[in-house]
């Protein structure tokens, strides 16, 4: 081949690369995330970020930012990100007993908390009786080709074991007391495991 056609072909790949690369660029920002103490956990939208202070390089978007540790209950802030953009926020952060009130587990009017790969948190309609319902997708399988019937329920019951505390961790992270919180647990019989 033509030297000329070869140094055309590299130099439009460099020019490629740098182009890919600059659009990248653009539709990016930076969000800076500092806390009163430092070292609090960082969850951004729903996902487990770095410990604060952070520096968190994100695309273009809106996001629900929320900043906490094991003594103080969580702070959100809603923010959007635009390309090119450099956010600077900072929680001060109050402990739990400072906290006259217990904080909202999330905004807006959507009864549905949270549901994750091992359960929801939800708002019951009847909120006279419980104050939130917990529901624990834990399965039985029960198939015939499977391993035999006790083993199946032994680990149905490790299983709703490990999603009841995995589920009683996260509505305390959220500032709320289980022990002072009437809870429905779904299927019933998780009430009762410890």
């Amino acid at each position: 081949m033509n030297k000329k056609i070869i140094i055309t072909i590299i130099a439009g790949l460099i020019v490629f690369i740098i182009l890919i690369f600059v659009i990248a660029f653009l539709n990016r920002g930076q969000l800076e995330i500092a806390s009163n103490p430092s070292g609090a956990k960082i969850i951004i939208n729903q996902k487990n970020y770095k410990q604060t202070p952070a520096k968190i390089v994100l695309p273009k978007g809106k996001y629900l930012v929320m900043v906490f540790d094991e003594t103080h209950p969580p702070q959100r802030k809603s923010i959007e990100v635009k390309g090119r953009q450099k956010l600077s926020l900072f929680f001060d952060l109050t402990k739990y007993e400072d906290v006259k009130t217990e904080p909202l587990l999330l905004s807006g009017d959507d009864p549905i908390l949270i549901s994750g790969e091992h359960f929801a948190v939800t708002i019951p309609e009847d909120e006279t009786k419980y104050d939130l319902t917990i529901t624990l997708y834990a399965i039985l399988n029960g198939g015939v080709n499977g391993p035999p019937m006790e083993v199946q329920e032994a680990e149905y019951y490790q299983q709703l074991k490990q999603y009841k505390q995995e589920s009683l961790d996260w509505i305390t992270s959220q500032g709320v007391n289980p022990a002072n919180t009437r809870i429905q647990w779904l299927p019933p019989e998780a009430a009762d495991l410890h």
